[in-house]
């Protein structure tokens, strides 16, 4: 401010005009270069000539700005332009700019930057990675990771025991060798969770069975019969939401072909 100021009085002086101190402007009587002087602006006064080419810094090289409310404000311009800062890089040749919501949105609230070490804010559009965070009333995310393609079983003929770890795949394809009972392996705790199963009869059209697990609910509580003809196949869905106490059974279709 002083070096603006300086500024001012030297071009007074090099027109030779006499500024002298009186009610609003205090620091002795006429005004040379170096002065410590004080300015009272009337209540009526309704702007500053803009400083374009000069800094208004302390001792430390800062600015600082000290209001009554500690509230400084950056006006719009009563019509179209909301109040701006903007932040340039080190050569000034780019800059980001801070923007409130607009008056349409009849927004007044409190931005708090956060605490801790050097960090950058959490945008909707680039990509970030956040460590340390905890989302309240956030979705439970299981271990588990959802597999798309479909996981063939191998079932001997010898055997009719086959487990279905749902937890490495949601999608079995399973073309029947032999009478068949299932069990469900790796279920998910108290997750809503759920999987197909699509059974083949084999070329020679055995009519192989199927025995579900006891936990499995079925409408009517009845469960369906499978489709018996050579290469007949049937799609079935089953869901939880209580880990393994009870599964839903429901029949995708039936003697499809």
């Amino acid at each position: 401010m002083a070096q603006f100021l300086s500024n001012i009085l030297y071009a007074n002086n090099a027109l030779g005009v006499s500024i002298v101190a009186g009610s609003n402007l205090t620091g002795g009587g006429s005004l040379d270069l170096g002065n410590n002087i004080t300015i009272g602006l009337a209540s009526n006064v309704a702007a500053l000539t803009s400083v374009q080419t000069e800094t208004l810094t302390n001792a430390t090289g800062n600015l600082l700005i000290d209001s009554a409310s500690y509230i400084t404000e950056f006006r719009g311009n009563g019509s179209t332009t909301v109040g701006q800062i903007q932040l340039n890089c080190e050569v000034n040749s780019h800059g980001q700019v801070i923007k409130p919501q607009p008056h349409s949105a009849a927004v007044n609230n409190e931005l708090t930057l956060p605490a801790g070490g050097n960090q950058e804010l959490v945008g909707t559009i680039s990509s970030q990675t956040l460590t340390n965070k905890t989302v309240a009333d956030a979705p439970s995310v299981s271990a588990n990771t959802f597999v798309e393609s479909f996981k063939v079983v191998t079932q001997p003929s010898s055997s009719q025991a086959v487990s279905l770890d749902i937890n490495s795949h949601q999608n079995f394809l399973h073309v029947l060798a032999n009478n068949v009972t299932y069990s469900f392996a790796n279920t998910v705790s108290n997750r809503a969770f759920a999987f197909t199963l699509k059974l083949v009869q084999d070329s020679a059209g055995s009519g192989y069975t199927v025995t579900w697990p006891a936990s499995v609910k079925w409408p009517a509580a009845t469960a369906p019969t499978l489709s018996s003809g050579a290469d007949n196949e049937d799609v079935f869905v089953f869901y939880t939401h209580t880990s393994s106490s009870n599964w839903y059974g429901f029949v995708a279709g039936q003697n499809l072909g």
